[in-house]
């Protein structure tokens, strides 16, 4: 029986994808596995070159995309593994990750399920890494905006726990469902995901009835992982609102049926937040990357690197070297790198908001997207070109 067992869902992301299992597949050294990986009818296909790449992989393809819960579940009645790693496609993993994920789990039987500290594409830490039991109340100060006015307050800030430090290992209440680890035995207690959600609230749905199935959900960020958010859908559509708001909906009426004062407010501070996401949505453009100058290829043997798509043909420099740049500079990072390096080099760098794309083991293409904003960028390398100039 594998010790672990890793579900993916794919939807439309097959750069991204490749990056998340070559991160994988080192986090996986020495690690008893299996995974599986479940398209849901994309219609941006699975690349050829990843399904020869990873051929001990499990692939799966839906004919029809009937949700991301659907799609977890198929795999997850499947799994072996006495643990079960549900993860998103646009994640990357630290070499150590799941390692040190399996020691906290196997050192306290009672943690149900954990998750780690989660950072965006330009290092910026992720509050959704750790969460709170979204209560009516709760909620309604996520949706009202009062969470993010008090982002320090144990009462309306407890969405995100705003209260908890992000770098000091704790017993929280709610996972997202981007990186969640959950013992198999926890999971057959509390059942699967519930297919009602779609696309959001099945991770907090499912973080809640592990609570009370008796688990403990556990914080973990000795190690980071990158979630480059919004790839399988864009975070700025009125759907994607739509999708996000019901959700909270359906929670609070699944668990709370009997709260309907506090379940009157929560619509009505869902509904205004929706509205007040809206206009920014309308107002924003942020979803293109601008024009570089000059773009900067990190390696530790300064070994050259070929163009990529419309950026600048890189100039070859140490990591040490990020500490020098302007604010806002393309870095492409070398396959070379040991993962770990990367992302703690992100965060060190995060405040610079720095625009990081990362390469596949062969340098063929680089991939990157620094917020939710973002659809992300993909390109091939143009040796040709690099090498003519």
């Amino acid at each position: 029986m594998p010790v672990i067992s890793i579900v993916i869902v794919n939807y439309n992301t097959p750069a991204f994808l490749h990056l998340c299992l070559e991160s994988v597949e080192h986090a996986l050294s020495g690690l008893s596995n299996e995974v599986f990986i479940v398209d849901n009818n994309s219609t941006i296909p699975i690349w050829n070159k990843t399904l020869l790449r990873f051929t001990s992989y499990n692939f799966i393809f839906n004919k029809k995309n009937s949700g991301y819960a659907v799609a977890n579940n198929m795999a997850l009645r499947m799994a072996q593994g006495e643990y079960c790693l549900l993860l998103n496609p646009d994640v990357i993993l630290s070499e150590d990750t799941l390692q040190l994920v399996l020691n906290r789990m196997q050192n306290n039987n009672a943690i149900g399920a954990c998750g780690v500290k989660l950072c965006d594409g330009s290092g910026r830490y992720l509050q959704e890494s750790k969460r709170g039991l979204p209560t009516p109340f709760t909620a309604f100060c996520k949706a009202s905006g009062l969470t993010a006015l008090f982002p320090e307050s144990k009462s309306l800030a407890r969405y995100y726990l705003g209260h908890l430090s992000k770098n000091i290992p704790t017993e929280i209440e709610i996972l997202v469902g981007a990186f969640m680890m959950i013992r198999k035995e926890a999971l057959q207690k509390s059942g699967l995901l519930d297919e009602t959600f779609f696309m959001y609230g099945e991770d907090i749905d499912l973080s809640y009835r592990i609570l009370k199935s008796g688990y403990k959900i556990w914080y973990e960020p000795t190690t980071t992982a990158i979630h480059f958010k919004g790839e399988s859908t864009s975070k700025k559509t009125i759907k994607y609102l739509r999708d996000f708001y019901r959700a909270m909906e359906i929670f609070s009426e699944k668990h709370f049926p009997t709260q309907r004062v506090a379940m009157f407010f929560l619509k009505t501070g869902i509904r205004l937040r929706a509205i007040f996401s809206l206009q920014t949505l309308i107002k924003s453009d942020t979803t293109t990357l601008p024009v570089f100058n000059t773009c900067y290829f990190v390696s530790t043997n300064l070994r050259k690197a070929p163009a990529f798509g419309s950026l600048p043909v890189p100039q070859s420099i140490p990591i040490e070297a990020i500490a020098t740049l302007k604010s806002g500079s393309a870095i492409i990072f070398d396959s070379q790198l040991p993962g770990s390096l990367k992302i703690k080099t992100m965060e060190k760098f995060a405040k610079a908001r720095h625009y990081y794309f990362f390469c596949d083991n062969d340098l063929s293409f680089c991939a990157g997207s620094p917020s939710s904003n973002y659809r992300g960028f993909c390109a091939e390398a143009d040796t040709i070109r690099a090498n003519t100039l």
